[in-house]
């Protein structure tokens, strides 16, 4: 059976590839520009007690490399291949701050080979970071988690890591969640030193904006809140010749010590903030 271009192409690129640890440069004094892009798709979990998120995301990579250069004419015109991603070079991009062994979770997507050794890499993706909670303003609160992704052994020299500058990160494609609303995603890079060496490193930041869904709480916690304060002032309205008075304040304090605990259930565990709502109760 005859082989097709593509795949005479292809065993040409991988058998004179050379080792995938070094990186495909002509001139190592030159650094690899990776740009990185994450989208957004779910949260899929918030652990409020440890303070941690687990989030799917859709993640490009773009890089070049100069192992892969073909003049597309010797090739009857193809001018791309695809490529696993165990027989080319990586960037070892990790997620800092991570809060599982195996910082991204992601299935075995191919990466697309250009002529001009342009490498284009889409994958979804599972991550779970620390997010530090703030429930000062639960149920209203707003949390802001971050996300760095950035080169772990390879230095600014040898991997510039630069956001995309093609689209921007944003929550056209996040999926509803019952919650949390995600409203804003910014992105910035960062130039990172380090404590000991001289030695510095690129990463990109992404901070998430997620908004608390407060119908619920409203109904379930605040109401009532409201509702325990006003009968507490009828309370000192009545007169205490009112046979009344007595039955409606033990009435009101067995409600307050339920409310009490019903507060407790619903506000997240935290021993940096404590919500405003948290304090009324006790007071």
């Amino acid at each position: 059976m005859r082989r097709n271009n593509q795949s005479i192409l292809l065993q040409h690129l991988l058998d004179n590839y050379g080792p995938i640890t070094v990186r495909p440069v002509r001139d190592i004094s030159r650094p690899t520009n990776v740009t990185f892009r994450i989208i957004p798709v779910e949260l899929i979990k918030f652990g409020e007690e440890n303070q941690q998120v687990e989030l799917s995301l859709d993640v490009r990579m773009k890089w070049r490399d100069e192992n892969k250069l073909w003049d597309p004419m010797d090739y009857d015109g193809v001018d791309y291949v695809t490529v696993e991603r165990n027989d080319v070079w990586l960037p070892d991009i990790v997620l800092y701050h991570n809060v599982v062994k195996e910082f991204i979770s992601r299935p075995d997507t191919y990466i697309t080979a250009w002529s001009n050794g342009s490498m284009d890499w889409y994958f979804p993706a599972i991550v779970a970071t620390a997010c530090p909670i703030d429930i000062t303003y639960f149920p209203y609160d707003v949390q802001y988690c971050n996300l760095t992704f950035g080169p772990w052994s390879e230095t600014a020299e040898k991997v510039n890591f630069r956001m995309s500058t093609e689209a921007e990160a944003n929550a056209t494609y996040f999926r509803k969640n019952g919650v949390w609303v995600l409203e804003e995603i910014t992105a910035s890079n960062l130039f990172i030193h380090s404590c000991c060496y001289d030695l510095s490193w690129t990463a990109v930041q992404f901070v998430l904006e997620i908004h608390r869904q407060s119908s619920f709480y409203t109904r379930t916690v605040v109401v009532p809140c409201i509702l325990l304060t006003v009968l507490m002032v009828l309370v000192c309205w009545l007169h205490p010749a009112s046979g009344e008075k007595v039955t409606l304040a033990v009435s009101n304090l067995l409600a307050l010590i339920l409310f009490q605990q019903l507060v407790a259930d619903r506000l997240p565990p935290s021993g940096e903030t404590t919500s405003i709502i948290g304090k009324y109760s006790i007071k």
